[in-house]
């Protein structure tokens, strides 16, 4: 692929094609590389906090593990104000897993897809295709709320064994 876009009288030969649910594609941003993108617009996943030696951007340092994305499942976003501004990539009703893709159930019943075991999203700051407002988003949950805001930060916390706190960290869904 070192090659792609040299010369526009070359294209890739697909060998192969992984599924993908109707209308995702994969776009590059630059200086981002190659995501995952549905109509167009970005997608992003919420990850519970982890520690990060060196922070989160450094070259190689972004991996998340499927069992943890899998645990957590829709939590990243649950509640009214989180929907507001971030909303589920929802999976029709007979919508089957296939490879990296998954639906995965929603407290309200809904079906959202997942890739690699993390809930999918895209932004309401994200207005037209490129946008990625999204990325290296920080959403600390404060564990002084009440009974649920309190359990749930505790979630998040035992979850990424983040010892410093608990929150979620919004990034650009990568294939």
């Amino acid at each position: 692929m070192y090659g792609e876009r040299i010369d526009r009288r070359w294209s890739l030969a697909k060998l192969t094609e992984n599924y993908r649910p109707p209308n995702v594609g994969v776009m590059t941003l630059e200086g981002y590389g190659d995501i995952v993108s549905v109509n167009g617009m970005s997608l992003y996943a919420g990850y519970a906090f982890d520690k990060r030696w060196g922070g989160r951007n450094l070259r190689d340092t972004w991996k998340y593990s499927y069992t943890r994305a899998k645990r957590l499942g829709t939590a990243a976003c649950a509640d009214a104000q989180c929907l507001a501004e971030w909303r589920p990539f929802l999976a029709p009703v007979d919508a089957k897993s296939n490879g990296f893709w998954e639906p995965i159930k929603r407290d309200d019943g809904r079906r959202q897809w997942a890739y690699k075991g993390a809930a999918l999203y895209t932004t309401a700051a994200d207005r037209v295709r490129g946008d990625h407002s999204g990325q290296a988003v920080y959403d600390f949950k404060d564990p002084a709320g009440s009974g649920p805001q309190l359990t749930h930060a505790i979630f998040l916390e035992q979850l990424g064994r983040a010892s410093g706190g608990a929150g979620i960290y919004w990034n650009l869904a990568k294939p």
